[in-house]
């Protein structure tokens, strides 16, 4: 497992629209792997790429008709988690 800090997974992997404090949120719901210590995210940098790389169908949300931002990529992350 590797364990990278929040904020540079986000830089590694996003271009924008994704904070440290939704990545907390999806470690803590268990969205993506990861772990929090000390009230730090640290991401499972690995495991999330590989659920980022093989995720390939996208439900919209039953709640808006189309998805951005950090809602879409916690249900990219979600579905591709739940497989």
């Amino acid at each position: 497992m590797k364990l990278t800090p929040a904020r540079r997974w986000i830089k590694e992997t996003f271009e924008a629209g994704v904070t440290v404090d939704t990545v907390c949120a999806w470690v803590e719901k268990q969205i993506i792997p990861g772990v929090i210590i000390d009230g730090k995210a640290f991401v499972d940098a690995d495991r999330a790429a590989v659920l980022l790389d093989t995720c390939t169908r996208i439900q919209a949300q039953t709640t808006q008709t189309t998805s951005t931002g950090n809602s879409t990529i916690a249900s990219i992350m979600q579905g591709a988690m739940t497989r």
